[in-house]
């Protein structure tokens, strides 16, 4: 995924590099030195920062989320003050989770802004899709098998979205090609993809790319229309009540979620002899 926020977001925030910063917060009284140090430090180039964010700042996960001041926020009210620009989010040492706010200094590489506006942006319209049903579908998949409301009632649902010439889609094949396998023994577990390729491209692609999901050909209207997506891959975990329970790009939070839903068997001990 770190690939796809790389194709997306690059060009929105080149598109910036003219803006000005004048509305950049300022440091507040009580940051510490290390504090100050920490932030000018990763935001003296957009590389840095953007690497840092990634890996260490997962808005898809659950985290605790603080302001400028330490005191807790929502996740939604987290979210929101990222989105503003004004801010980025460091990763605090905890025994969980736990990001806090820092106002973006005025001499931060200006593209920042746009980007971590951009990431949080994507992680609250996922949020806010979180509880809602998953809209009404008929899918019908390259083996001619379907897919309703009606014979995926009481089933988790795991869908994908990608197509053939996203290369962030395609790298991560061999990770969700594991996880099918981790619940092959699990039927009430079903993998579907929707892509937006016509079948004729997908089943010359599949023939030489081992991917172990259904696939779905030409889903680019409900992908757009119905859950109104525009990121690759997108992930959706979808629970018995046909309801979504975890949106994502990242393959490694559709693990974490799924193992919450439904938990992988633990081994049995050897009997005694």
């Amino acid at each position: 995924m770190k690939q796809l926020y790389g194709c997306l977001l690059w060009a929105g925030a080149l598109a910036l590099g003219a803006c000005g910063r004048s509305g950049s917060a300022t440091m507040p009284a009580g940051l510490t030195a290390a504090e100050k140090a920490s932030v000018d430090s990763l935001t003296q180039d957009f590389k840095t920062w953007y690497d840092y964010a990634y890996y260490h700042v997962p808005l898809g996960q659950p985290f605790t989320g603080l302001d400028t001041t330490a005191r807790p926020l929502a996740r939604p009210a987290f979210l929101e003050k990222l989105r503003t620009g004004r801010f980025i989010a460091l990763q605090l040492k905890r025994p969980t989770l736990t990001f806090k706010l820092y106002p973006l200094p005025a001499s931060a590489a200006p593209e920042i802004a746009r980007t971590s506006q951009q990431m949080a942006d994507t992680e609250l319209d996922h949020y806010l899709m979180e509880g809602k049903p998953l809209p009404a579908f008929n899918f019908q998949d390259l083996s001619g098998r379907h897919y309703t409301p009606a014979n995926t009632r009481g089933k988790v649902l795991v869908l994908k979205t990608w197509y053939i010439n996203c290369s962030a889609c395609i790298e991560e094949f061999p990770q969700v090609n594991a996880l099918v396998d981790k619940y092959k023994a699990d039927p009430n577990v079903v993998f579907v993809s929707l892509a937006l390729n016509d079948a004729p491209a997908l089943k010359e692609f599949l023939s030489h790319q081992e991917f172990k999901y259904a696939v779905v050909p030409a889903s680019e209207q409900y992908i757009a229309e119905s859950l109104k997506l525009n990121a690759y891959p997108t992930h959706l975990v979808v629970d018995k009540n046909g309801r979504i329970v975890k949106v994502s790009n990242r393959v490694s939070d559709l693990i974490t979620s799924l193992a919450g839903v439904v938990p992988l068997p633990t081994a049995k001990p050897l009997a005694a002899n």
